[in-house]
C-alpha cells in the first residue's frame, strides 16, 4: 500500500481532487474495481423506504467528490494516462447503464399508466409481464457490466451469453403463470398443456406453492373446457397432493369442485370421505339425512369461527343445506338458529343470496348437479 500511494503520489494533486464520473454513475460497482469497499454501504441505505432514493443520490455525489482520491490510495497505477484510461471506460459503462436505467423507468411508467385502469385481464397480465421483465433486464444489466469491466477475456465470452440464456430461463419461470394465461387467451391449449406439465417437473416450480397451483389450474381449466372429466380428476387430485391437503377437517377442506366430480361420477367413497353425503341426501330429499350428514359434518370440523363467544365450525354452505332442511321439516325454530349463523359467516351480498335459496322451492343441489352432468355429457 506504501509503495502505491508513494508511486501515485507522482500525479498531480488536481487529480486527486477531480470529481470522478464513474465513481458517481456507477457506485459500488465502481467501487469494487477500485479496492474503495466503503461504496458497498450504498447497497443497504438505498433499499430504505421512502429516502432510499434521495440516500442513494447523496452517496453517488459523495463517491464522485471523493472517487480519485480513493482510487489513487487503494490502486497502483503506472501514471496518469493509465489512470484516466482506467476511469473513462467506468464513466463510458456508467451513461450506458444510466440510458438502461431512463429506458426502464420510461417504460415502467407507460406501463404503469396503461393498466392503472386496464380494459380487460390480459392487460393487466401484458402489464405485468413487461414490469417483472423490466426489474429483471436491469439486475442482468447490472451482472453482465461487472462482467465486462473485468480484464478476463475467456471471462467474458463464457459469462455473457451464459448470463443472457439464465436471464431468459428467470424471466420465463418467474412469469410462467402469465405466459401460460396468454396461451389460453390466445387458443393454444395444446401448447399450454405441454408447457404446463413440464414446469410442473421444474423444482423450483414445483416447490413454490402459488406458481404450483396456478400451473394445476391451467391444466384443470383447460381439461374442463375441453369437457374432458377424467383427466379434470387426476390433475385435481395431483394438485390436492401438491398443496399438502389432507382428509376434510377444517372449514373449507372438501368444499370444491373435486368433492362435486366425486358426486356426479358416484364416487361414493371419496364422498364420504370429504364429509360430502349431505349433499347426496340433499339431492335425493332426504331431509332427514341432510340433517344427520351435516351435523356429523360440523361436529369433525376442528377450526371454526367465533360468533358471540360460540365457535361455528365449518363452512356456511353446510349450515345453509341444514337450514333448509330443518325448514322442509318444520323445524323453524333449528333452520333459524342456523340462518343466523349463515348470515354471521358471509358477507352482505353472499347474504342476500343464501336467503333466496333458503326462501326458495327449488332443490338447488340438484339442479346444479344436473346441469354439471349435462355439461361432462354424463346423463
Amino acid at each position: 500500500m506504501a509503495e502505491d500511494i508513494q508511486r501515485n503520489s507522482l500525479i498531480p494533486p488536481e487529480e486527486w481532487r477531480k470529481f470522478n464520473w464513474g465513481a458517481f454513475l456507477l457506485g459500488w460497482v465502481w467501487g469494487i474495481f477500485n479496492k474503495s469497499y466503503i461504496t458497498l454501504i450504498q447497497l443497504p441505505l438505498s433499499l430504505i423506504p421512502v429516502i432510499g432514493v434521495v440516500i442513494n443520490l447523496c452517496c453517488s455525489v459523495w463517491f464522485g467528490f471523493k472517487g480519485n482520491s480513493w482510487a489513487l490510495k487503494n490502486k497502483d497505477f503506472e501514471n496518469l494516462e493509465e489512470f484516466r484510461k482506467y476511469q473513462k471506460k467506468f464513466v463510458l459503462a456508467g451513461i450506458i447503464m444510466l440510458l438502461i436505467c431512463i429506458f426502464a423507468y420510461i417504460t415502467a411508467f407507460v406501463v404503469i399508466i396503461s393498466v392503472y385502469k386496464p380494459s380487460s385481464f390480459m392487460q393487466f397480465i401484458n402489464g405485468k409481464i413487461i414490469m417483472e421483465s423490466i426489474i429483471q433486464f436491469v439486475v442482468m444489466s447490472y451482472i453482465i457490466l461487472l462482467i465486462l469491466l473485468t480484464s478476463k477475456t475467456n471471462l467474458k465470452l463464457i459469462l455473457t451469453p451464459i448470463i443472457l440464456v439464465l436471464f431468459v430461463l428467470i424471466n420465463f419461470v418467474s412469469l410462467c403463470d402469465s405466459y401460460l394465461f396468454k396461451m389460453q387467451t390466445a387458443g393454444k391449449f395444446k401448447e399450454a398443456l405441454a408447457v404446463s406439465k413440464i414446469l410442473l417437473k421444474v423444482p423450483v416450480i414445483a416447490q413454490n406453492s402459488a406458481k404450483n397451483e396456478n400451473i394445476y389450474n391451467t391444466i384443470i381449466n383447460i381439461y374442463i373446457n375441453q369437457k374432458d372429466i377424467k383427466n379434470v380428476i387426476i390433475y385435481s387430485e395431483q394438485k390436492e397432493n401438491a398443496m399438502h391437503f389432507t382428509t376434510p377437517r377444517s372449514n373449507n377442506d372438501g368444499e370444491n369442485y373435486l368433492s362435486d366430480l366425486y358426486i356426479i361420477t358416484q364416487n361414493s367413497d371419496k364422498v364420504k370421505e370429504r364429509g360430502m353425503m349431505y349433499k347426496i341426501c340433499f339431492i335425493n330429499e332426504d331431509w332427514d339425512g341432510v340433517v344427520r350428514e351435516t351435523t356429523k359434518r360440523i361436529n369433525s370440523s376442528t377450526i371454526g369461527t367465533r360468533i358471540d363467544n360460540k365457535d361455528y365450525k365449518c363452512e356456511s354452505r353446510t349450515y345453509l343445506a341444514r337450514a333448509y332442511a330443518y325448514k322442509k321439516l318444520g323445524k323453524i325454530k333449528e333452520a333459524e338458529e342456523d340462518m343466523y349463523v349463515v348470515k354471521q359467516l358471509n358477507s352482505e351480498k353472499n347474504w342476500i343470496n343464501s336467503q333466496k335459496i333458503y326462501n326458495s322451492n327449488t332443490n338447488y343441489y340438484k339442479e346444479y348437479y344436473d346441469n354439471l352432468k349435462k355439461f361432462y355429457n354424463l346423463n
